[in-house]
């Protein structure tokens, strides 16, 4: 694993440090009981006493340079930690769209056994599901809840959108669209939806969403409680 290797990698090269620095510090030793600990002029410093300030400014280079590689692995593993909290991807239910079930109405009468298609797409799948569904003889409809397994990472955001409409009008047949930032059931609306219709000659209407200052759903359904932009 590349992350394992580099902790290894930068260990055996703090270790390398080590092997000069704690050979030099086995040889040191202070200078015979003449040596008052300066020095009149170069020319009086003796072999003994130059041997002993080379292997002293070598001894604190080594500590010096052991303690920037123990700094640099500490941030290294620092950044392996981010790296593997961005990038970790543990699969989590998300609910794609929430249940919805009403009444389909064309002049404020039932369109019995039409077909309703719903179209669902979400985060790595832009291209859609497409689901069939049909009313019954009342023009009554059930959509169920769907829902996805997904691994989203830390800077992911999760989205999902759903469109419903009426399979067999050739235009103007959308009769619900909404969007959904959170993977909870039912975020994408304000409050539970009750007492829906949804009349195809009704004008079509933006609604705020759940906690959200940002109308999230247009339609041409109505329900109780129901919340325009």
């Amino acid at each position: 694993m590349p992350g394992i290797s580099g902790k290894k990698s930068e260990g055996f090269t703090c270790a390398f440090y080590l092997v000069p620095v704690f050979l030099l510090f086995m040889t040191v030793h202070f200078p015979e009981s003449h040596f008052n600990g300066t020095f009149e002029s170069l020319d009086q410093v003796s072999p003994l006493e130059a041997s002993l300030l080379f292997r002293w400014f070598f001894l604190v280079v080594g500590i010096s340079s052991i303690w920037n590689c123990s700094a640099d692995s500490g941030a290294a593993m620092v950044s392996v930690k981010e790296k593997e909290m961005l990038s970790k991807t543990k699969e989590e239910t998300y609910v794609i769209a929430s249940p919805l079930s009403g009444v389909l109405l064309r002049d404020g009468k039932p369109m019995a056994n039409t077909r309703l298609l719903r179209r669902l797409t979400w985060n790595g799948n832009e291209e859609g599901l497409l689901q069939a569904f049909s009313t019954d003889a009342d023009g009554r409809f059930e959509l169920p809840v769907h829902e996805e397994g997904l691994s989203l990472n830390f800077m992911t955001q999760f989205v999902a959108k759903s469109t419903v409409y009426v399979a067999s009008e050739a235009d103007e047949n959308m009769i619900w669209y909404s969007s959904k930032l959170t993977p909870e059931l039912n975020s994408e609306i304000e409050n539970p939806v009750v007492g829906l219709t949804c009349d195809m000659a009704d004008d079509e209407v933006i609604v705020h969403g759940r906690d959200s200052s940002v109308p999230n759903i247009m339609t041409r359904c109505r329900w109780n409680s129901m919340k325009k932009a």
